[in-house]
């Protein structure tokens, strides 16, 4: 960070340091995702954003009523576009910058050079996730393919033992949807270019399905010898498979094996429920691990062959699905670029000095939820008033012998080293400070921190509280309505899978979308401190697996597996 910023600096001028921070920041924070799946659609959509904000917010500065407009018809246009219930919309960081960059006002000659420093700013956000991510999807999915195998195992075990616990089985079924939710980050939108992330998704099916059946075995009256007897043949391919994945075994060798356990349980299809489903499952299962001994006679290529294939994720669909008042992506949409567009207006006309500061605290406290932006607003509060203490009384003292880099390395290390926010606003406060106080009175600047960082929190909660305010608990509801209407896509497609008629890739997506779904409903119970929804989702899960199978089901019979 402190090469991006002298770098910034030393090329683009001290107007466009405060981007490289930001979108030094950015890579940093987005190292935590990949976008290599996506990697050249990411490239030039981050392109086109940041060099569309960097030209909205020279000509918002040229008038000041022109600028009303082009901010908030930007600040909403970007945000609606990006925003979702599921995750953290990577917009947030771009939109931060283009706060300081209406800020900063330049002219006409000065806005080539701060095309490139955007420009610039997207090429340290791709390149850490060319050299650090390339491999870690990978990496990922097998840890967790790893022990979720080795947990089904152990319930194996549990349930021969009669120590069998469904708690369990719905951790399993947590870590299989996280599993879908890693691949769903990682795949671009041609399934056809993902065989490997498809082969996954229809790992983690089987995974589920394997979770589901020894469930419902624990439930089922049956010969306890016979079940037991069952369960350690299962558990015995199931490990083979493992072994197999390890380049343990052949996969000659681990085929013969399920074939054998085929027929010696065949007869016992009536005695021991799932019997035949366990096959299936075993024998895709197998097949799923395989990836890199297939040709064009296996399963997948034949599958690759039928699928009717979508065009790209419809966004603008999706938008107007989620045009409406009630829902989030657009009433923070609207919230957000009001709030921003009248301060930056309200700035402008009384011309305060460093407006910056109370507008981004403003925007950092206007999150989607309004429970969100409370804890957002005190954290933000106790970390300025911690960091402009810290820096007066410490700066004053330190001023003349420690040089401005070992403060500068000091506070982005703290940053970076911290995860709570409040501790951050620490670090960022002190970074702010050090900068202005080559060229400021330390009391002044410490004293105008703290107030329009106090000035920008409180407008933020007024915005939040009483302009389309949307809590969690509305958010529930929205997404159970969604929940609702996936399961209702998802089983009309595989009720058109019989038909023939059936569009492969749509089912995938939208059970992936159902991941997601499932896991933002939890995390927002967790937030109310409502812990009953996973044994909710778990049941919905165990229904819906029965949907699933049958998919697997079609696939094996009409493939080349036998």
């Amino acid at each position: 960070m402190i090469l991006i910023q002298i770098f910034y600096i030393t090329i683009f001028g001290r107007h466009n340091i405060i981007i490289g921070i930001i979108l030094g920041l950015a890579a940093v924070g987005f190292i935590k995702r990949d976008f290599t799946g996506q990697i050249l659609y990411r490239t030039i959509t981050f392109l086109i954003i940041n060099l569309y904000l960097a030209i909205a917010a020279y000509f918002a500065t040229t008038n000041i009523y022109v600028g009303l407009i082009i901010n908030f018809i930007t600040i909403f246009m970007v945000t609606y576009v990006y925003m979702n219930d599921y995750k953290h919309p990577t917009s947030y960081t771009f939109l931060m910058a283009y706060i300081f960059m209406v800020c900063m006002k330049i002219n006409i000659d000065e806005l080539p050079l701060r095309l490139l420093a955007v420009s610039m700013g997207v090429i340290f956000i791709i390149l850490p996730q060319i050299i650090l991510n390339r491999k870690q999807f990978e990496k990922k999915s097998t840890n967790i393919i790893k022990n979720i195998v080795k947990e089904i195992l152990e319930q194996i075990d549990d349930l021969i033992d009669g120590k069998y616990e469904e708690g369990k089985s719905i951790k399993i079924n947590q870590k299989i949807r996280s599993l879908v939710i890693c691949i769903n980050e990682k795949i671009n939108n041609s399934f056809k270019k993902n065989k490997h992330k498809v082969n996954m998704f229809n790992i983690a099916i089987c995974l589920s399905r394997l979770n589901i059946i020894i469930n419902h075995i624990s439930k089922y009256k049956m010969d306890k010898d016979i079940r037991d007897e069952y369960l350690n043949d299962l558990k015995l391919q199931i490990i083979n498979i493992d072994k197999f994945n390890d380049g343990l075994n052949s996969f000659e060798i681990i085929n013969k094996n399920i074939d054998d356990f085929a027929n010696r349980y065949k007869k016992l299809g009536k005695k021991i429920n799932l019997v035949d489903e366990s096959i299936y499952v075993l024998k895709i299962f197998l097949k799923r691990v395989s990836v890199n001994k297939e040709s064009d006679n296996t399963i997948s290529s034949k599958v690759y062959k039928t699928v009717n294939m979508p065009k790209r994720f419809n966004m603008v669909e999706s938008m107007k699905e989620n045009f409406n008042i009630k829902s989030l992506r657009c009433r923070y949409s609207i919230k957000l670029a009001m709030a921003i567009s009248i301060l930056i207006f309200l700035g402008n006309i009384i011309n305060i000095e460093h407006k910056a500061w109370v507008i981004i605290s403003a925007y950092i406290v206007l999150q989607p939820y309004q429970e969100d932006g409370v804890v957002k607003a005190k954290k933000r509060f106790i970390g300025v008033t911690k960091g402009v203490l810290i820096f007066f009384i410490t700066f004053s003292l330190i001023k003349d012998y420690v040089p401005i880099i070992v403060i500068l390395l000091f506070t982005f290390t703290g940053y970076f080293y911290f995860t709570d926010y409040s501790k951050k606003v620490i670090m960022t406060t002190i970074l702010s400070l050090s900068s202005i106080s080559l060229v400021e009175n330390i009391d002044k600047t410490s004293l105008s921190r703290f107030a329009f960082v106090s000035i920008g929190i409180l407008i933020g909660l007024l915005f939040n509280n009483y302009f389309l305010p949307y809590q969690i608990e509305d958010s529930i509801k929205e997404l159970k309505h969604k929940y609702k209407k996936n399961t209702k896509a998802i089983l009309k497609e595989i009720h058109l899978i019989m038909e023939e008629k059936h569009d492969t890739a749509k089912l995938m997506s939208l059970s992936m979308e159902r991941n997601k779904i499932e896991n933002k409903l939890i995390l927002n119970y967790n937030k109310l401190n409502k812990k009953d929804l996973e044994k909710f989702v778990y049941e919905e899960n165990m229904k819906m697996s029965d949907e699933k199978y049958t998919l697997l089901k079609h696939f094996y019979k009409n493939s080349s597996i036998k």
